[in-house]
C-alpha cells in the first residue's frame, strides 16, 4: 500500500514538471521520463504531456536569427547578440541548488560542459557565475575542468581558484613560470593579480610563501626572493604576522639569538642596544649565520634609517 502511494506521489510530481513549457528541452528529461514510467506512468501519457506543452522557444530564436541575417545583419553580429541576451538571462535566473541537484543525478560529466569550455564566451559566463555562487558544486567542477584544459591565466583572478586547492596549485605554478620570464615592466603588470590570488586567505598565503621559500633555495632560485618580499609587503597592512611567517620559513629558528633580536626589532619598530649586541656577537663568530637574515626588508629599512641618522645615536632606542 505504501509503495503504491509513493509511486503515485512520484508520478504526480513528475507530471507537474512535464506540464511546464518546453519541458522536453530540459537536460534531465530522459532520466525523469524513466522515473515516470517506473512510477506507473504510461508511454502514451508521457508523450502526450511533453508534446502538449512544447512551445519551441529555442526554435523561435533560431528562426528570428535567420530572419535578421536575411534582412542584411551580419551573422556574427546576430550570433553575438543572441549569446549576450542568453548570458544575461542565465545570470539572472541561475539557481545553484537546482544546478547541483541536476549535476548530482548525472553519472558522468555532461558533454555540453566540455563544449562550453572550448569557447571563451561561455567560459567567461562560468567565471561570472562562480564569483556570484562560490559554493555551487557544479560551477566548482566546471572551474576544475577549465583548469585541466590549460586556461590557468584566465582563472587566476577568480576567488574560486583560491578555494579549490587543485585548481589553485595549477594556477600558482603557471603564474610562477610566467613571472620568471617577465622583465621589470611585465612583472609590475602581473603582480597585482598574483597578489590577489595568493593573498585570498591565510592558507593560500602560507602555502605560496612555503613553496617560494623552498624554490629560492634551488639553483638560480634567488630571483624568486623579490616575489616573496612583494607578497609580504602586500599583507603588512593586516599586521606583522606575515613577517613572522617569513622568518619562520627561512629557518631562522636554528639561530635563536638572531631570531630573537630581529623579531624584537620588527615588533617594536625600534633598534635597541641589546638587539644590536646580540646580532654583532652572532655574526662575529667563526661560523656566522647566513647573511640573508639581515636582508629582511623590515630589518634592513630600520638599519638603513639608523645609519642615516648617525652612528652616534645607535645606542638610543628610536621609533622608525
Amino acid at each position: 500500500m505504501e509503495e503504491e502511494e509513493e509511486a503515485q506521489s512520484a508520478s504526480s510530481e513528475l507530471s507537474k514538471r512535464f506540464v511546464e513549457k518546453d519541458s522536453i528541452m530540459e537536460v534531465n528529461v530522459l532520466q525523469e521520463t524513466k522515473r515516470f514510467l517506473s512510477a506507473g506512468g504510461t508511454p502514451q501519457g508521457v508523450v502526450q504531456l511533453l508534446s502538449d506543452n512544447y512551445v519551441g522557444y529555442a526554435q523561435m530564436c533560431n528562426l528570428l536569427g535567420d530572419w535578421l541575417e536575411r534582412s542584411g545583419m551580419p551573422a556574427d553580429v546576430v550570433s553575438a547578440m543572441m549569446k549576450d541576451h542568453l548570458k544575461s538571462i542565465i545570470l539572472e535566473k541561475f539557481d545553484p541548488i537546482q544546478a547541483d541537484t541536476i549535476f548530482g543525478e548525472m553519472q558522468n560529466a555532461p558533454e555540453w560542459l566540455d563544449v562550453m569550455i572550448e569557447h571563451y564566451e561561455w567560459r567567461s559566463l562560468i567565471y561570472q557565475l562562480s564569483e556570484v555562487h562560490p559554493n555551487c558544486l557544479m560551477l566548482n567542477f566546471a572551474i576544475q575542468r577549465i583548469s585541466d584544459a590549460g586556461h590557468q591565466t584566465e582563472i587566476a583572478s577568480l576567488a574560486t581558484a583560491s578555494t579549490n586547492f587543485s585548481v589553485f596549485n595549477k594556477v600558482l605554478m603557471h603564474a610562477l613560470r610566467q613571472m620568471l620570464h617577465h622583465n621589470e615592466y611585465d612583472l609590475q603588470e602581473a603582480l597585482p593579480s598574483f597578489k590577489k590570488l595568493c593573498c585570498h586567505s591565510q592558507h593560500t598565503y602560507l602555502y605560496t610563501q612555503a613553496v617560494l621559500t623552498s624554490l629560492v633555495k634551488e639553483t638560480n632560485g634567488y630571483n624568486l626572493k623579490r616575489i616573496v618580499q612583494e607578497l609580504e609587503k602586500a599583507t603588512l597592512e593586516h599586521g606583522q604576522v606575515s613577517r613572522k611567517i617569513s622568518l619562520l620559513l627561512s629557518e631562522i629558528w636554528r639561530y635563536p639569538n638572531v631570531a630573537a633580536a630581529i623579531s624584537s626589532i620588527l615588533s617594536a619598530g625600534a633598534t635597541s642596544p641589546g638587539d644590536v649586541i646580540k646580532l654583532h656577537k652572532e655574526y662575529s663568530k667563526p661560523e656566522p649565520p647566513p647573511v640573508e637574515y639581515l636582508r629582511n626588508r623590515g630589518y634592513a629599512s630600520r638599519r638603513s634609517q639608523c645609519n642615516d641618522e648617525g652612528s652616534s645615536q645607535v645606542n638610543h632606542p628610536r621609533k622608525i
